[in-house]
């Protein structure tokens, strides 16, 4: 999609309301984290999609994978299926299906055909 000027001013501010967001809410005394940075690249996605503007499924896919490999590592309550403690903006308590549709509806990716066994 190609923007006008007015546009295009607009969808920077987006952006930035984006990062500045993300990092109101998730930045540490040591900056941001790397896992941080794959979440907010997520959520830039999502931002960018509201403009009709893609990314390649294959960039996706790999912010998917690392963030999934990092989802591996968060403490899950085995009866509750919850996490147990926060994870990039999704409180302690969350339920994995409700993360897994976000990886679904972020980024395009089917949770089991494209990351679980991989």
């Amino acid at each position: 999609m190609e923007l006008n000027y007015k546009d295009s001013i607009k969808f920077i501010g987006s952006l930035i309301n984006t990062v500045d967001t993300y990092i109101l809410n998730h930045d540490t005394d040591d900056g941001v984290t790397e896992e941080g940075y794959d979440h907010l690249a997520a959520e830039l996605i999502s931002t960018l999609e509201q403009w009709d503007i893609n990314l390649s499924s294959s960039r996706k896919k790999e912010i998917a994978y690392r963030l999934w490999h990092e989802f591996g590592d968060v403490p899950m309550n085995p009866y509750t299926e919850c996490i147990e403690e926060e994870w990039h903006g999704f409180p302690a308590g969350t339920h994995r299906e409700e993360i897994w549709e976000w990886f679904e509806n972020t980024l395009g990716v089917s949770v089991g055909a494209d990351l679980m066994y991989k």
